[in-house]
């Protein structure tokens, strides 16, 4: 009898104790499910107005927004090919940034065995530069020489 009542206080407060959690949770759950919400809309914000921009470049018009007081006129070629210009650029630099961010994360989950053989590869490949430089700056100055050695024969005749 005393195991019964025993086990019936210990389920009551166990009962007890998941609905005084549900209680302190159930904000902040809804807290966060709000912010999920309001991520989720401005990210379709931005895709339709990206699918906006991009249909109206595809067709060659500029789209114009209009405010309730103030109307924008209708933007140039040139300006239209800056704002192209502007976009392909920070496209670019989002490729680059992302690009980096992958190799920093490939970089950090290496083992040390594999850092130093990207180490090695990297360094193999800056001495081949510097090689490659220094025969450019061979070839260079062997053209200078025979050019001045012409320049001097050039001018022996003219005397």
């Amino acid at each position: 009898m005393k195991v019964k009542k025993i086990m019936g206080v210990a389920l009551l407060a166990f009962a007890v104790g998941q609905l005084s959690m549900a209680e302190k949770t159930d904000p902040n759950i809804e807290r966060l499910l709000k912010v999920a919400k309001q991520k989720k809309a401005a990210e379709e914000k931005e895709a339709r107005k990206q699918e906006l921009m991009n249909s109206v470049v595809e067709e060659g018009e500029v789209p114009v927004t209009v405010s309730p007081s103030i109307s924008t006129p209708a933007v140039s070629g040139s300006r239209k090919a800056e704002l192209e210009a502007k976009r392909n650029k920070e496209a670019e630099a989002r490729k680059r940034k992302a690009e980096a961010k992958a190799m920093k994360a490939k970089y950090k989950n290496m083992s040390e065995s594999e850092k130093m053989d990207a180490e090695v590869q990297r360094i193999k490949k800056r001495v081949d530069e510097i090689n490659s430089n220094i025969e450019t700056f061979h070839k260079t100055n062997e053209m200078l020489d025979k050019m001045e050695q012409r320049l001097e024969g050039i001018e022996t005749k003219l005397k």
